[in-house]
């Protein structure tokens, strides 16, 4: 059995969940499946009081999942202690980020460094779209100007965008029919 099921019954009726977002049911003997729910609502961590000792570790394992910058590495600290706006938990952010900053473990110059290169060599992304996605992810212009600077010297965009094109296998249609096929998106 597989329906849309709002989220009052599932949470009445649930008896499991499988990684897709099936829901196991059972509201009588004879009516026993899965449906799939569309509407699974996951809560936000739990506010609490850290210790900077606690806080610290966290942002340790959230650096050792991927490279961040400050500004997101604040971001998800400040979405898990208790009361943010408060100057304790203002404190307690800026003393962990100095702490990480002391030991080479955050550093917005070699993110955005490692992040040009990567996005100019592996995703072919012109310098533009480096730069955009880096002040989305909140490093400040001068190190971005530094970085994509240092990342593009020497690159010709045109034959980045070519080779962009290649690899996406956008080349020029042979046909009119390749055309036309092209245009409808199938």
């Amino acid at each position: 059995m597989r329906s849309h099921v709002d989220e009052q019954r599932v949470t009445h009726d649930m008896r499991g969940i499988q990684s897709n977002g099936a829901v196991w049911l059972s509201n009588s003997p004879a009516e026993v499946g899965w449906a799939i729910v569309t509407d699974m609502t996951f809560s936000r961590p739990k506010r609490k009081q850290y210790s900077e000792d606690e806080l610290y570790e966290y942002a340790v394992g959230a650096l050792s999942r991927r490279m961040r910058t400050v500004a997101e590495l604040k971001r998800l600290m400040r979405a898990r202690v208790e009361d943010p706006e408060s100057e304790y938990a203002e404190t307690l952010v800026e003393l962990v980020i100095r702490r990480l900053k002391d030991q080479g473990y955050l550093n917005d110059s070699n993110y955005a460094a490692y992040y040009s290169s990567m996005r100019r060599d592996n995703q072919k992304f012109g310098r533009g779209r480096v730069v955009t996605e880096l002040k989305m992810r909140g490093v400040h212009g001068s190190v971005i100007e530094k970085a994509v600077d240092a990342a593009y010297e020497g690159v010709s965009e045109e034959k980045q965008a070519r080779e962009y094109l290649r690899k996406k296998r956008m080349g020029k249609p042979k046909d009119q029919k390749e055309t036309a096929r092209r245009s409808s998106g199938s």
